[in-house]
């Protein structure tokens, strides 16, 4: 028997249900249109002839009309029914959304057919016995992710220390503000009294090197590139000799999180973000920082670039604010956003996200401060409609163990990103790890088919109530239909491993390949 592979695609539905009327009046008007109808229906027994009359009848009176096809329903039809909690009109998303998403290999003999579908009761089912023996408390959500509908919840209003799954609220919301093509530039610039400035403008893959490599990447400049190009526009301008000074003003000093010093070991895993720093690097298997990131160091670097070509530079270095009347001498471009929100997201660089959450105030004209950063995601969610009654955001990595949000405002978040018809979200969403990639290459160990077949941003987190797991993103089920869902298991006692396994076998259910 021959096998079909069934293609990713959002399953639209009417708000009144998963199958709705117009999905079964689509298949009555596929069984016969124009002249061939006429002559096949010619052709029958008289009692297939009353049959056909029958349905057509049927058809009348229920209100049968055949929809637009997938690719022309970008907007509901006027005449569609609603509901007295209406959503908002579904947008369709291609299986462009995600080509990479495998899905599962169907018998020929069941396309098409009602055996095809796994009901949402089975898969509620399946969902609420997995979850039943998980340790702690778990909360989670699953939502249809075009429409919306809730397949499945526990306690999904419960806010949950979410870990880093902050981190996909941070990167929706500054790629949102900026657009993935962003780039964020460092200068040097002569002012008016003669001395030269290294302006930092918050590239968090700044390197000394141009052939320093981060998390695989080659950047488009260096600290050595930039010092050169300096050089020879000091020479046409025939200064030979220098006083160099950062600014590092643009996202503000580069002061920690208070919160941070209740973390055991916090120094190792997040740097306070600062808008000039150098070869920062956190993942290369495991966790690991650059003997050189802070401002002072880059110049130091900087300084000593410019004597290889032929510069003189005292050694001697200050924090200033460079003059608005400064001639610009040399810049360089980071990578666009797209890349630097990727590598964050593929491996939950607190970093990188804490850097990013001052960009984000910056773009709402707030103050890049800790406070402003809240403040700006705080009202973030709220201006789409995001936001739910208890949600406290205290940082933007997920690195503070006080922030509390919801699954249902993740679940949300993803439906909403999906639905935007704004191609740069859907980018966000698929460059979350697949479970074979990044930090989810240590996760569904167990379940193979798993793999490729979901993407999702992990967070876990520990402290004296217990662990903290939690995993949101979205799933291809058997059916080809996208679903949306975030799980938050909070104060385990089990071990860390255990906590992440656990969440692992109830986030497997999603994607099965059960025919």
């Amino acid at each position: 028997m021959g096998t079909t592979t069934r293609t990713p695609s959002l399953r639209l539905t009417e708000a009144g249900g998963t199958v709705s009327r117009r999905a079964r009046c689509d298949r009555e008007a596929r069984w016969g249109r124009g002249a061939r109808t006429v002559v096949a229906v010619a052709r029958m027994p008289w009692r297939w002839v009353c049959a056909v009359v029958w349905v057509l009848a049927v058809g009348l009176f229920t209100g049968c009309t055949p929809s637009p096809s997938l690719e022309t329903a970008q907007t509901p039809s006027p005449t569609a029914t609603t509901t007295s909690s209406p959503t908002p009109p579904p947008v369709l998303v291609d299986d462009s959304f995600d080509a990479k998403l495998r899905t599962c290999v169907v018998p020929e003999s069941r396309v098409g057919t009602e055996l095809l579908s796994q009901t949402d009761a089975e898969l509620a089912a399946r969902l609420s016995l997995a979850a039943a023996n998980a340790p702690g408390q778990l909360v989670g959500q699953v939502v249809d992710a075009l429409s919306g509908e809730v397949i499945w919840q526990q306690d999904a209003d419960q806010d949950m220390t979410p870990a880093s799954n902050m981190k996909l609220l941070t990167a929706l919301a500054v790629v949102s503000a900026l657009g993935v093509d962003a780039t964020f530039s460092t200068r040097a610039v002569l002012n008016p009294d003669g001395t030269v400035t290294l302006v930092g403008g918050g590239d968090p893959m700044l390197v000394s090197e141009p052939d320093t490599r981060l998390y695989g990447l080659t950047q488009p400049g260096s600290l050595r590139s930039l010092a050169e190009a300096t050089a020879a526009e000091l020479w046409e301008r025939d200064v030979t000799s220098v006083t160099l000074n950062w600014d590092e003003s643009l996202l503000g000093p580069a002061e920690p999180n208070p919160l941070w010093f209740l973390v055991p070991g916090w120094s190792d895993m997040v740097l306070p973000p600062s808008s000039l720093w150098v070869d920062k690097q956190l993942y290369r298997g495991s966790y690991s920082y650059s003997s050189r990131y802070d401002a002072e160091e880059a110049t130091a670097v900087f300084a000593e670039y410019l004597r290889d070509a032929g510069i003189t530079v005292p050694h001697t270095y200050q924090p200033v604010t460079a003059s608005t009347e400064a001639q610009r001498l040399a810049s360089m471009q980071s990578l666009p956003l797209r890349e630097i929100v990727r590598v964050m997201l593929q491996y939950s660089d607190n970093s990188y996200a804490e850097l990013l959450g001052r960009h984000l105030a910056l773009a709402f004209g707030n103050p890049p401060t800790i406070a402003g950063v809240n403040e700006t995601l705080t009202a973030w969610l709220t201006r789409h409609g995001l936001w739910r009654e208890g949600t406290l955001i205290l940082d933007s990595s997920g690195m503070v163990s006080e922030s509390k949000v919801s699954p249902e405002v993740f679940a949300a978040t993803i439906h909403w990103a999906v639905t935007s018809g704004r191609p740069e979200l859907h980018q966000v969403l698929r460059s979350l790890p697949s479970a074979d990639e990044g930090t989810l290459t240590s996760h569904f160990v167990d379940a193979p088919d798993v793999a490729g077949r979901l993407r999702a941003k992990s967070g876990t987190h520990g402290d004296s109530t217990g662990e903290v797991s939690a995993l949101s993103g979205y799933a291809v089920d058997w059916t080809g239909r996208v679903l949306a869902f975030s799980f938050i298991i909070n104060h385990s006692l089990a071990s860390h491993d255990d906590t992440a396994y656990a969440l692992d076998v109830v986030v497997g259910v999603l994607p099965q390949c059960d025919t």
